[in-house]
C-alpha cells in the first residue's frame, strides 16, 4: 500500500492510546463512495475532504492534517481523477427530471458526483454498487447526467 508522508505529523488517540500519525494510506483507486462527500469549486475544503475520505481519517484526525498536507495529498490523487473516454457501466434510462428533483438532497454544482449518484439510485441502480465502481468510470456519465438536468435540449 502507497502512503504520503506527512510534513507535520499529528497525535491521534487510538485504542486508548496515544499515536503519532507520520503518513497517509493511500488507496489503490477512488470510489464514487468516497468522492460522495468531497464539494466542487472550493479546493481547500475538497483537499481536507479527500484526506478524511481516502485515507480512512475520522472527522476528528481529519481536522487535524493541515492545509499543506492536506493539498500535498489531494494533488497525489489527482491522476486517479482523469475521466476514461467512456462510463464503465450502462447508465440506466434516467427518470423524468419532475420525477427526481424533489427527491435529490444536494446541489448539481456543489457536488456533482454524489448529485449523479442519486439519480442513478433513484432511476433503479443499487447504492452498493454504484459506490464500487472507480471514479474514473464514473466520470463520463456526470457529464451525460448532467446534461439531463441543465441542458434545454432534454
Amino acid at each position: 500500500m502507497n502512503t504520503y508522508p506527512l510534513q507535520k505529523p499529528f497525535k491521534s488517540r487510538r485504542n486508548q492510546q496515544d499515536v503519532l500519525v507520520e503518513e497517509l494510506s493511500v488507496p489503490e483507486i477512488l470510489t464514487v463512495g468516497m468522492m460522495r462527500k468531497v464539494p466542487n469549486g472550493n479546493t481547500l475544503l475538497a483537499a481536507h475532504a479527500m484526506v478524511e475520505v481516502c485515507a480512512g481519517l475520522s472527522v476528528i484526525d481529519g481536522s487535524k492534517v493541515e492545509t499543506p498536507d492536506a493539498i500535498g495529498y489531494s494533488n497525489l490523487l489527482t491522476d486517479m481523477l482523469t475521466p476514461n473516454e467512456e462510463p464503465g457501466f450502462e447508465i440506466p434510462e434516467i427518470k423524468p427530471v419532475r420525477a427526481l428533483i424533489a427527491k435529490i438532497t444536494v446541489d448539481i454544482n456543489s457536488r456533482p458526483i454524489e448529485f449523479c449518484a442519486q439519480v442513478l439510485q433513484h432511476s433503479g441502480m443499487d447504492r452498493d454498487s454504484i459506490d464500487a465502481l472507480d471514479v474514473r468510470d464514473f466520470l463520463p456519465a456526470v457529464q451525460t447526467i448532467v446534461a439531463v438536468f441543465t441542458d434545454p435540449k432534454h
